[in-house]
């Protein structure tokens, strides 16, 4: 089930859940990049090329649930995009946060011009 879509410019995190496996994704336009097990909440981590071509960013999903629901932080290049009402933003910083664990995912962008007109329109649907 997705709980979470949020537009980055012209790309596009998601989360989805499954409350019976306890299965946790994160996907970048359409990519999986980070999967995990999550009992009440997780750490997601990955880099994506910059839109540019020059450099690379990194996104950081954090998720929770309690009592209150589900609730989404979402980071991209440690600025705040997506902050639930219990995150105090204000204390977040680079030094806040653990190193990752798992191997990070990196995703590639293709140039633009190597999009075939079939994967364009995947793309607007």
């Amino acid at each position: 089930m997705r709980l979470l879509s949020l537009p980055v410019g012209n790309d596009l995190i998601e989360v989805h859940v499954c409350m019976w496996t306890g299965k946790e994704k994160v996907y970048w336009n359409g990519e999986q990049v980070s999967s995990k097990w999550h009992c009440f909440g997780s750490r997601h981590f990955f880099t994506v090329d910059a839109p540019g071509g020059e450099g690379i960013d990194t996104v950081r999903v954090l998720t929770s649930y309690g009592i209150m629901g589900y609730r989404y932080d979402v980071f991209y290049n440690d600025q705040c995009l997506l902050a639930s009402g219990r995150t105090d933003i204000s204390l977040v910083n680079k030094g806040s946060w653990d190193q990752p664990k798992q191997k990070v995912v990196h995703v590639s962008r293709k140039p633009a011009e190597e999009l075939s007109l079939k994967e364009l329109e995947e793309q607007l649907v």
